[in-house]
């Protein structure tokens, strides 16, 4: 925020993930943080499955969320 607050935050690597992958992560993080500025939910989650940054158990999760 304009105080320097955090705003909001995205969880990586949740408990389903059995042996998160920790190399090259800006390259990773990158498409997620494009899609959440473009406020674009769906693509977002797809970043976060593709980069391996979140399970299949959690990426199910989050689509039936709506």
């Amino acid at each position: 925020t304009d105080q320097g607050r955090l705003d909001n935050k995205i969880v990586l690597f949740d408990k389903y993930i059995k042996n998160p992958k920790y190399n090259h992560m800006l390259e990773r993080i990158k498409p997620v943080v494009d899609a959440y500025f473009n406020n674009d939910r769906k693509a977002m989650v797809d970043a976060l499955k593709e980069n391996e940054l979140i399970s299949d158990n959690v990426y199910q999760m989050i689509l039936r969320k709506k």
